[in-house]
């Protein structure tokens, strides 16, 4: 019976420190910045140069890129105040992601650009969220 009480002693603290894990928590750093690495490691510059470049160029690499970085900000649990722009990279990543699946690279130049603008747009604005939270100074330059 001794054995029986340690057990259900075990299960209730196990229960109570995992009653605050939920997929609807906010967000943690690690997740926003493993978000934020794969998406800004995809190059969107590149992607949205190369397909206004005279001739246009498609990369292979481009389509499973995109798809990635999509996948992964979709994910993310985003805070309230960079959710929007997070979704907007999501949309207009599935717009290139599409285009891309198609090889039609005249189409896959406009989401390319607004992929473009909605990654620098998140990037900026979720580092200069968790440099706030960190308690830096909130002025990011991304390099570009």
């Amino acid at each position: 019976m001794r054995r029986l009480g340690w057990l259900g002693g075990l299960i209730a603290v196990s229960a109570l420190m995992l009653s605050g894990c939920t997929t609807a928590s906010a967000s943690s750093n690690s997740e926003l910045l493993a978000a934020l690495n794969i998406m800004d490691s995809v190059g969107f510059h590149d992607i949205d140069e190369g397909l206004r470049a005279t001739p246009q160029k498609l990369e292979a690499s481009w389509l499973g890129k995109t798809k990635n970085a999509r996948i992964a900000v979709a994910a993310t649990t985003w805070p309230k105040e960079l959710k929007p722009m997070a979704t907007a990279f999501v949309d207009s990543a599935g717009k290139l992601q599409e285009a891309l699946e198609k090889d039609d690279t005249p189409g896959a130049v406009a989401p390319a650009k607004a992929v473009h603008e909605a990654q620098h747009e998140l990037s900026h604005e979720a580092y200069s969220y968790l440099a706030t939270k960190a308690g830096l100074a909130t002025k990011h330059n991304d390099g570009h």
